[in-house]
């Protein structure tokens, strides 16, 4: 099974939150519960981003945090821990076939933190990838472009081999 985008798992952690009962959830235990929900193979558990300096589903983990955190359904309690508001609760009450941007977007608060009013349009075009991931992405898109500039024009520079 592939990992799942960070939206795909907004809901489910969303859900962890709710289940601690007004508790704080540490965020190393709903990396491993979100795990094990999705039965991750070891190595899915240990892929790395492009960067190689994180892992993919905890980065995923983390930040579909950070996006309920912003539209204020989770709230941080201490660094590494979160629980759930009564906005969280509410939107769980509403019971969401899946808790995304789309649902995030309602939230003036999260249309701040994306820094825009996203029109209808946009939100329907949903990224499987976090901001670090796209980052990553374009990165490594821009280097072969610029790595195959780079080699033609050294080549018309060189003399032609007889």
């Amino acid at each position: 099974m592939p990992i799942p985008d960070y939206e795909t798992l907004m809901g489910p952690l969303l859900r962890i939150a709710h289940a601690s009962n007004g508790n704080e959830v540490a965020i190393p235990d709903a990396i491993e519960e979100l795990a094990g929900q999705y039965k991750l193979s070891e190595e899915e558990r240990r892929e790395l981003l492009p960067s190689g300096s994180t892992f993919k589903f905890s980065s995923r983990v983390s930040w579909a945090r950070t996006y309920l955190q912003k539209a204020g359904l989770l709230e941080a309690t201490r660094r590494g821990y979160f629980r759930i508001t009564k906005r969280g609760i509410e939107v769980l009450g509403k019971k969401p076939e899946r808790v995304d941007n789309r649902i995030l977007s309602q939230f003036p608060e999260f249309r701040q933190f994306q820094g825009k009013k996203k029109t209808k349009k946009e939100n329907d075009s949903i990224s499987s990838e976090t901001p670090i991931e796209s980052i990553a992405i374009q990165y490594e898109q821009i280097r072969a472009a610029l790595s195959s500039e780079v080699l033609d024009r050294v080549k018309k520079l060189l003399p032609p081999v007889l």
